[in-house]
């Protein structure tokens, strides 16, 4: 009997994958956990490459032309943990993880979304890599309640679910009873253009509180190849023909709601519909949200974006508020820069990290625990 389920999807991604893989196989847990890879890649080199013979590895090689929803489904149907957590082949665990699989037994939680405030940028992105930047030294947690927080993910375009806090299994922590349950209720936990947007929104019809954290229980690394890496390096818009995210999808019919181009907005938004479409529900997306920032980020794409609104011409007020958000947002880079100068924010950053499996020992020193979790030191 496994205590937590860590499942890691991967696809040509050995150079990172590897080092995650033999990194959490090595850290000391007091809990018993369980490491699921479900690797879709070109070719077995993986395979060859991490401790296959590990007890707590169980790692398949996937030869077949499926989607990155569809691995991740293969995938949690090995998953065997009291809870699941999900993350990327560039993303880590930290060793804490075992008090945060001890707080929710003790309080009877079925959901932890973790909004870790630090990043693990690899070497291969931006101008400069191998750093660690944490945002908030001081965690916190926090009861939300997920019909409220739904609502307002709705009223927000579908964008931002992470700000919104709904359950999440893709760096969060899920009980398995809920993940068996939603699979018995709908057939499929993951689906999709994005898998970790169509799960969030089906974990939220099944639980009413969703328990929210800051600390790094989970590391998000940033590499070349993620979507995460992407958007840094500015790859992560285009052309919609151009997204890897229609890989092996046949005949996959995009909504005529959302406008045909790829970015960040597109994609969540499409795949929030995809999830709402899929169980049947009503569709309470604010469209007009949405079309808006889409055109606040991208306004190259201003004539899908129109289309879709069935506009002849960008709003003056559309305008008017993109102005207005970019000189908030530079205002605000200042500030906390200024902060950082001034040595009055807990934003800390170091360089020269190998990789994402040395960052455990400076979370350790630099991050607090939240009050409430400090009992289960």
């Amino acid at each position: 009997m496994y205590d937590l389920s860590i499942l890691i999807p991967t696809r040509n991604r050995p150079e990172t994958a590897a080092l995650v893989i033999n990194g959490l196989l090595s850290l000391k847990f007091k809990h018993n956990i369980q490491i699921v890879v479900s690797d879709n890649s070109d070719t077995n080199e993986l395979e060859r490459i991490i401790d296959i013979n590990n007890p707590n590895l169980d790692y398949k090689f996937i030869n077949d032309k499926i989607t990155f929803s569809e691995n991740f489904d293969l995938g949690i149907k090995r998953c065997l943990g009291k809870y699941i957590c999900a993350i990327g082949d560039d993303d880590y665990i930290s060793s804490e993880i075992d008090l945060a699989i001890d707080y929710m037994d003790f309080k009877n939680i079925v959901s932890l979304s973790i909004q870790p405030a630090v990043s693990y940028f690899w070497g291969n992105v931006g101008k400069e890599g191998n750093i660690l930047q944490i945002s908030n030294t001081k965690c916190n947690i926090k009861k939300i309640n997920v019909k409220n927080a739904l609502h307002k993910l709705m009223n927000n375009g579908g964008q931002g679910y992470l700000d919104y806090a709904i359950p999440k299994i893709y760096h969060g922590i899920i009980r398995r009873d809920i993940v068996e349950k939603i699979v018995k209720k709908y057939g499929k936990l993951f689906d999709s253009l994005s898998p970790d947007i169509f799960s969030a929104y089906l974990l939220s019809q099944v639980i009413e509180y969703n328990y929210v954290t800051d600390y790094p229980f989970t590391i998000p690394g940033s590499s070349s190849k993620s979507a995460s890496g992407k958007s840094i390096n500015s790859k992560h818009v285009g052309n919609l023909e151009d997204a890897p995210h229609f890989r092996n999808w046949s005949n996959y019919i995009w909504d005529n709601n959302i406008p045909r181009f790829y970015s960040v907005e597109t994609i969540w938004a499409e795949s929030l519909i995809y999830a709402i479409k899929s169980i049947g529900a009503k569709d309470m997306i604010d469209y007009k949200c949405l079309y808006f920032l889409c055109y606040r980020g991208h306004p190259n794409f201003k004539k899908s974006i129109m289309n879709c609104a069935n506009i002849n011409s960008i709003p003056i007020k559309w305008k008017i508020k993109r102005y207005i958000y970019l000189v908030i947002k530079n205002a605000k880079r200042i500030v906390y820069r200024m902060r950082i100068i001034m040595g009055i924010s807990d934003y800390y950053c170091e360089h020269g990290i190998s990789d994402i499996t040395s960052v455990n020992s400076i979370i350790y020193a630099k991050c607090i625990l939240p009050k409430e979790m400090k009992n289960y030191e």
